[in-house]
């Protein structure tokens, strides 16, 4: 049996519906879709760069709008889980890098529910901070739904202050300058 294919060749594009189907493009040519939504069931692999909103992106995604005097809410990450009385729901970006070709946790940006949303009262949530030491990523900072921000703290530790921090035995807060590299000026050491 003759395998199907449609081909445009002066446009350089060449479809072949055996196996998985693919869509190639010869060098220096583009596919343009007019359409309200386009679906992709499975993964999607880009070798190079991606714009939203340009022709020329500048890294491997960017998205580019304009916004006369106001917010241009450029992306946007939805976790749809909800199920009542819950607070563990979270939504994250991770970073990760190579260690000798394995790729490690580096840091993490995460928000989270600090309550269970049942209710307008209840719609209070959090963004936390993570970095790893020693191979192993851990919450360094939380910003929570009232403000207050924990450094050097676990979750349950927060006890209220707008501002917390745990140093440990390295110290809380150094303020200062060193200007010979012998030494510091310290502003404020607790």
């Amino acid at each position: 049996t003759t395998t199907q294919k449609i081909q445009f060749r002066d446009s350089g594009l060449y479809i072949n519906s055996s196996a998985d189907g693919q869509l190639d493009l010869v060098a220096d040519t583009e596919i343009q879709i007019a359409a309200t939504t386009i679906d992709v069931n499975g993964a999607m692999n880009v070798s190079g760069s991606v714009g939203i909103g340009t022709a020329s992106p500048e890294t491997l995604v960017e998205i580019s709008g304009a916004v006369d005097n106001g917010l241009l809410q450029g992306l946007q990450l939805t976790n749809t889980d909800y199920a009542a009385n819950e607070t563990g729901q979270k939504i994250a970006i991770n970073f990760k890098l190579s260690r000798a070709g394995t790729m490690r946790d580096a840091a993490r940006i995460t928000a989270g529910k600090d309550s269970d949303f049942d209710d307008a009262a209840s719609v209070d949530s959090y963004l936390a901070f993570d970095t790893a030491l020693n191979d192993a990523r851990t919450e360094k900072m939380r910003i929570d739904s009232s403000g207050r921000l924990g450094i050097g703290l676990t979750p349950s530790d927060h006890s209220g202050y707008m501002l917390q921090i745990n140093g440990g035995s390295t110290g809380f807060i150094s303020i200062g300058n060193s200007t010979t590299g012998t030494g510091a000026l310290n502003g404020l050491i607790i």
